[in-house]
């Protein structure tokens, strides 16, 4: 028995199933498009300044941008010219979803790395206003006072 995607592949889809295919490429385009941003702020948290951001999901919104480029083409593809090809796609999104699992452990383990060495480097962090908010790495307590928040975590010297 043949799969029945496989089957379909070249059939014209609905105005509906377009409309929803643009609306998908559309949200997968959110990563790439936020991606320049997310790392031109890690940039400058490796020169260590007094304030450092850090959100750990920007980390994942970077690692996932290869299998959400690959995600984009196939459904701005379809939405395009209408006919279901996506199964033509399907050799660069296995590959695009390999380099995305790689990227995500890389991620984790950066994650870890990056808040031990800010530690070692002395860092404190203040409290997050909301579970999601990204955590803030001081180098002086006034700071977090400035910013309308405590300390959580008293900064030290480096050792």
């Amino acid at each position: 028995m043949k799969n029945k995607l496989i089957a379909n592949v070249g059939e014209i889809v609905t105005i509906k199933e377009r409309l929803s295919s643009l609306l998908v490429a559309g949200i997968f385009s959110l990563g790439c498009i936020f991606a320049p941003s997310i790392i031109s702020n890690y940039i400058i948290s490796f020169t260590y300044p007094d304030v450092i951001s850090f959100n750990r999901l920007e980390t994942f919104i970077l690692a996932i941008i290869p299998a959400s480029a690959v995600y984009f083409l196939m459904f701005f593809h379809l939405s395009i010219t209408g006919k279901n090809y996506l199964a033509k796609f399907k050799p660069i999104l296995i590959y695009s979803l390999r380099l995305t699992a790689f990227l995500l452990v890389v991620a984790f383990i950066f994650n870890w790395h990056f808040t031990t060495v800010l530690d070692q480097h002395g860092y404190g962090t203040c409290w997050k206003r909301t579970l999601y908010s990204e955590t803030v790495y001081i180098k002086d307590a006034e700071e977090c006072k400035k910013r309308g928040s405590e300390v959580l975590r008293k900064p030290r010297s480096a050792y």
